[in-house]
């Protein structure tokens, strides 16, 4: 289990992602749906590993008002 920073590329704030399988986040990066190797992570925090784009920003960035 290790830990991954992001920083969001829209407010620069980092995020830590804590208790990332390692093994899980190899799998990913080799083309695994990122849903199938997390599934114990939010969709947001998905996100951020993905892309890191944090949720404030991203409703910002796509949902209108």
């Amino acid at each position: 289990m290790g830990s991954v920073k992001k920083r969001c590329p829209e407010c620069k704030a980092i995020h830590v992602l804590e208790n990332i399988n390692i093994d899980k986040l190899g799998e990913w990066l080799q083309g695994g749906l990122i849903q199938n190797c997390f599934p114990e992570l939010s969709a947001t925090e998905r996100e951020i590993l993905k892309t890191g784009i944090c949720e404030e920003c991203w409703d910002k960035m796509f949902l209108t008002n």
